[in-house]
């Protein structure tokens, strides 16, 4: 089995290839109970959040909506503090930003289109990082407020 293009990312395709001996061919089998536990809180310096502590996307547009889950799309929504919907954390396991509302549920950020939430796959377009104040998918996607509008309901 080959990593694809030999590139060491989440998410990136395993193929069959004949064999050359590269690094991206080569695997070790760990059995699951002598695997190391994934931490299951504190911060993670590599994602920018801290493992499972629910926070809510605060827009830096003056009128600071919050991004919030509103079926299957993400909306600006004015903060109400009890409000599920409005509310993620981040999975170490997945390595996604989950809603505190549907835990099978995450952000779905790709290129062009509306920001959604999606059943958790783990794919490039829900691997989330905080970079500074962007939040940014594996491919360097950010998450922003289409038209830059400050309405609630964009």
């Amino acid at each position: 089995m080959d990593v694809y293009q030999g590139k060491d990312v989440e998410g990136q395709k395993c193929i069959a290839y004949p064999k050359h001996n590269g690094l991206n061919q080569k695997w070790s089998v760990v059995y699951v109970k002598d695997a190391p536990k994934a931490p299951t809180q504190g911060y993670d310096k590599t994602y920018g959040f801290y493992i499972n502590r629910p926070f809510v996307l605060v827009s830096q547009l003056p009128m600071n909506y919050v991004g919030s889950r509103n079926g299957s799309y993400m909306r600006l929504r004015a903060q109400r503090s009890a409000e599920k919907d409005q509310q993620w954390f981040f999975d170490q396991k997945s390595k996604t930003l989950k809603s505190v509302r549907a835990k099978n549920l995450s952000m779905h950020v790709a290129g062009g289109l509306p920001a959604m939430v999606y059943t958790t796959t783990s794919r490039w377009m829900q691997i989330m990082y905080m970079r500074g104040e962007f939040l940014t998918n594996t491919k360097g996607r950010v998450l922003q407020v289409r038209g830059s509008h400050d309405n609630e309901n964009e």
